[in-house]
């Protein structure tokens, strides 16, 4: 993926994604979130820079803390 790609698909221009890389400037948290949709990697494969045995069930984590609100049920629905 090219960065001018990249840079559209999270919306930043081009430069603050050269100064994100170069660590000239900062991300914002959810600039690293739309960073890691759009490539389709982990908190920790993009923080480090790895992706050989990483474990995969990170995306899975993820998705569920984002979901947590739909975890919020009674009690009394958890036997069905």
């Amino acid at each position: 993926m090219k960065q001018q790609e990249l840079a559209d698909r999270i919306g930043i221009n081009m430069q603050s994604l050269s100064k994100i890389e170069r660590g000239v400037n900062y991300p914002t948290f959810d600039t690293l979130e739309k960073i890691m949709d759009v490539l389709g990697v982990t908190p920790n494969e993009l923080l480090s820079g790895e992706w050989k045995y990483i474990d995969h069930t990170e995306p899975y984590i993820m998705d569920i803390i984002k979901r947590e609100q739909d975890f919020n049920v009674s009690l009394d629905y958890l036997s069905e």
